[in-house]
């Protein structure tokens, strides 16, 4: 990463290389999509003229201030589009949050009311490394309640699940060490392990997730070359990106592999309660396998997301270790968010709400299906997810236009539509005509239309091809 006074050139490159000079030529994203510069960068600025004009020596690149980790870091593409979101112009289906539509925001009020009202300084002191006692007792209830023997003891409230990966990479993976992922995996899983500099090997995913036989393969590799997986992170309830649900037969198999080859698992179940065709997911690994599975749970895809409240649930030596790396990090999460989803959960709201949840993202994705059939080119490749907020889409027959779904995005964006490019979701350098679509966050009424545009875009992008909704 090369870091300089010209927002123009801040940009991930690989370590090593140069960063590139945009070029005069280089598409552009119109002033009416791009995000707005921060006005704290335009402070920042004007202090750095201040200085130069006092007689301070300007410093032009900031690169070899960096550490080797983060030259190594890539900014994710998913968060870089977060404005988007924000521009009632561009229909995004490129960030995989939930709908404000969800937030149960009267209710939510009534709920930082009370806490403040009843419990005014635990709300707004520090609190326990760990979480705070009952909060974490009743996240043990949940787990029960997904089929998994828990005790407090054995939780870890984060910041978020995102936290929890940032936590596990930090203590379970040395730099250079292997670490095994979906292929394609979830960006923020890759990102917590590149940022400390693991060697990130892809596991093929299929319509029923990710495929034992080649995780075996992967680690008798490695193994053959004298070295050793430190664990196999992925998402079995409906994936991020794929949106695949993995069997319970397989999971049996992944627990079997990872028993005679001694790895630790990373289970990541930001959406296992969003199912939408009337059946719960199989047990969850951490289920199978106590001794060798750390489970992620959050709240944020079914409560408050901007409380960031998630948790960790495993083996009770690591749990306790990454709760020795988190008083580094944060020495606790937010006092506040915690205790307003204890009252949340005191008052058994979780049940009615996530089932309200499931018929409403239900509703976006029968819609979004039904535009990808009507609008989407004749050749493109996908499955229904039958839980989740994503279509993982991949078109074929772009390889043969000379362009990839990157590359097509700034059209997109300039047509008024957002989505992520796959090539980020695989460490293997493919997804290259892949692209993920979200349909958690559009509204309804605009699904058909924001479709329509990518539709037209691709079947443009690639000569001789049609969809059903431009047959001539």
């Amino acid at each position: 990463m090369r870091l300089t006074n010209d927002t123009s050139t801040l940009m991930p490159v690989p370590p090593g290389q140069v960063s590139p000079i945009p070029s005069s030529n280089s598409p552009s994203i119109p002033s009416s999509v791009a995000p707005s510069i921060p006005s704290s960068i335009s402070v920042a600025a004007a202090t750095e003229r201040e200085q130069m004009a006092s007689g301070a020596p300007a410093i032009d690149d900031y690169s070899s201030y960096l550490s080797a980790a983060a030259r190594g870091m890539r900014s994710s593409a998913i968060r870089d589009m977060f404005s988007l979101s924000e521009n009632a112009d561009v229909i995004s289906f490129a960030g995989g949050f939930p709908t404000p539509e969800a937030f149960l925001s009267l209710e939510a009020a009534q709920l930082v009311v009370d806490v403040l009202r009843q419990r005014p300084a635990a709300a707004y002191q520090y609190g326990p490394t760990e979480g705070i006692g009952e909060l974490r007792a009743a996240v043990a209830d949940l787990m029960r309640e997904r089929g998994v023997d828990a005790h407090p003891a054995q939780i870890l409230l984060t910041a978020g699940s995102q936290q929890a990966l940032d936590l596990i990479a930090r203590t379970l993976a040395d730099p250079g060490d292997p670490v095994l992922v979906e292929l394609p995996g979830y960006v923020g899983g890759i990102n917590a392990a590149v940022a400390h500099r693991a060697d990130l090997i892809g596991c093929p995913v299929d319509e029923n997730g990710l495929v034992p036989a080649a995780l075996d393969e992967k680690l008798v590799a490695l193994e053959a070359a004298g070295r050793k997986a430190r664990f196999l992170y992925l998402v079995p309830n409906f994936g991020n990106p794929a949106g695949t649900l993995l069997p319970l037969s397989r999971r049996y198999e992944l627990v079997q592999i990872a028993r005679r080859h001694d790895l630790l698992i990373v289970e990541d179940d930001a959406y296992g309660e969003l199912y939408y065709d009337g059946q719960r997911p199989p047990l969850p690994l951490r289920a199978l396998a106590p001794e060798r599975v750390i489970y992620l749970g959050s709240f944020s895809k079914i409560f408050l997301p901007g409380l960031r409240v998630g948790w960790v649930c495993g083996p009770q030596p690591l749990v306790h270790q990454l709760g020795v790396a988190k008083q580094a990090a944060d020495l606790c999460s937010s006092s506040f968010g915690q205790q307003v989803v204890l009252e949340w959960l005191r008052r058994g709201s979780i049940q009615p709400h996530v089932e309200q949840l499931r018929a409403l993202y239900r509703r976006r994705r029968d819609r979004t299906e039904a535009a990808l059939r009507r609008f989407f080119p004749a050749g493109a490749q996908y499955r229904v997810p039958t839980g989740g907020f994503f279509f993982w889409i991949t078109l074929p027959q772009l390889a043969r236009s000379g362009q990839t779904t990157a590359e097509l995005l700034p059209a997109a964006l300039r047509h008024g539509v957002a989505y992520v490019a796959g090539d980020g979701f695989c460490v293997d350098g493919g997804g290259q005509w892949s692209l993920r679509l979200s349909f958690s966050q559009v509204e309804e009424e605009r699904i058909e239309e924001g479709v329509q545009r990518l539709g037209r875009l691709f079947t443009q992008a690639m000569p001789g091809e049609s969809s059903p909704g431009y047959a001539q």
